[in-house]
């Protein structure tokens, strides 16, 4: 997951300023590091050998929405609530199964599931976690 999120935060960090579009960069390094990072696409974040492999008492995807809130709020000078990170974890758990159908059965990923993942999180993200422009 480290290696994730520190190439998530170069993505963020050259992410143009309109809101959200550091999901983009998000999805891409999920995306890249699914085709190209040995192991990641059999062990993602832990999640096929324990829901809950990196802490007990949180899934892997909340903890992920965590660390993604954190970084909405630095980037746009706000602390993130409970409300943020249940959107945020909703946004990936529709972006992890859309994604592991898309690589399922196409090593490179099935552009059509991509796509969709990236239309309904972008969508869902832009309408319930409203941000201004920075």
């Amino acid at each position: 997951m480290e290696r994730y999120l520190e190439r998530v935060w170069e993505g963020v960090e050259n992410s143009p300023p309109e809101p959200w579009s550091s999901f983009d960069a998000t999805l891409d390094a999920f995306i890249d590091m699914t085709r190209h990072e040995p192991g990641f696409r059999a062990l993602r974040f832990g999640d096929v050998i324990d829901q809950r492999f990196i802490s007990p008492e949180l899934s892997n995807n909340a903890i992920l929405a965590r660390e993604f809130a954190t970084q909405v709020g630095r980037t746009y000078d706000f602390e993130p609530d409970d409300d943020i990170v249940f959107h945020l974890e909703v946004a990936i758990e529709i972006a992890s199964g859309l994604l592991t159908r898309a690589f399922q059965l196409d090593k490179n990923g099935d552009a059509r599931f991509i796509e969709a993942t990236r239309e309904l999180c972008g969508t869902y993200l832009r309408t319930h976690i409203p941000l201004p422009r920075t």
